[in-house]
């Protein structure tokens, strides 16, 4: 996947670039539903930015991912396939060590102790705050 540079835009693959991991045919299919989704939505009356727009349709493909991986999830559950709750979980334990495990309870409550003692400011606030580029202390 191609990082964003400081500016926000996407730096260009040079072709055969190793960099670039995916195939041209992907990156065509991709630039194709891209512009589609895009065309759908200034054809809707949309005045998003490239960026707003990209960004819509990057979530809405992280979705449709999601929903397919749970789909086909419940799928091989249903074909017997699956794991057990328990399994997983043991799966997921096996692979928390002690400390990690001790340091996320030792950050939940700490959360809990500024909450209760008024240590805390409004999600907007601190989410204005990011959009600002200033930090979320």
């Amino acid at each position: 996947m191609l990082a964003a540079t400081r500016s926000g835009a996407l730096p260009l693959a040079a072709p055969g670039d190793p960099s670039d991991n995916r195939d041209m045919t992907t990156a065509q299919r991709e630039l194709s539903e891209f512009h589609r989704f895009a065309q759908e939505q200034l054809s809707a009356g949309s005045s998003a930015t490239l960026q707003e727009l990209l960004d819509a349709w990057t979530a809405a493909r992280e979705h449709e991912l999601a929903v397919a991986a749970i789909e086909q999830s419940i799928a091989e559950a249903d074909a017997g396939l699956g794991s057990t709750i328990d399994e997983a979980f043991n799966r997921v334990r096996a692979g928390i060590s002690l400390t990690e495990h001790e340091e996320t309870l030792t950050a939940v409550r700490e959360g809990l102790e500024d909450i209760k003692s008024g240590r805390v400011r409004p999600a907007e606030e601190v989410l204005q705050d990011l959009r600002r580029g200033l930090p979320a202390s």
